[in-house]
């Protein structure tokens, strides 16, 4: 029974790209390997459970930033920073266009200000789930004119 799952699990599964190569390689081994392991197959409907979503899997917040206290801290004093940052932007544009020409040091302080801002945003971000199925699904419709299909490459 154990063959069969797995000859299944090969005819089901298509590789995406010619540079899976390592892991038509590493499924081989695993093919191999994995029946020869005590208790395996133990608990055969474990193999057929429902995964969970990718965004419960992928979810960086909850499997890390959480229980991580460094990560907690760090995105803690960035949101902190964010905020700051971006509040001495609207006080320094606000005073600078009340009292002079918007193209002074003021203005320019606001710019950097602005800016550091965004990328204590953009750092904050990456602790987060970033990778939604609009940005995967766009990122899949460009992988056949990167690598060309077998089948189109035969014609």
């Amino acid at each position: 029974a154990a063959r069969e799952q797995l000859s299944l699990r090969r005819a089901l599964y298509k590789y995406r790209s010619p540079t899976e190569k390592m892991l038509l390689e590493v499924g081989d081994f695993l093919d191999a390997a994995t029946p020869r392991m005590p208790n395996r197959y133990r608990s055969p409907e474990l193999l057929t459970a429902a995964c969970p979503p990718r965004h419960v899997v992928l979810d960086r917040a909850a499997q890390h930033t959480r229980v991580c206290p460094d990560s907690s801290s760090l995105v803690a004093r960035l949101r902190m920073a964010r905020n700051a940052a971006w509040a001495l932007a609207l006080a320094v544009v606000g005073r600078a266009s009340a009292g002079g020409p918007l193209l002074s040091r003021g203005a320019v302080s606001a710019v950097l200000l602005a800016a550091a801002g965004w990328v204590a945003h953009a750092l904050r971000r990456e602790f987060t789930f970033c990778y939604p199925e609009r940005k995967r699904d766009a990122d899949l419709r460009k992988v056949p004119r990167v690598f060309a299909d077998e089948r189109l490459l035969r014609r």
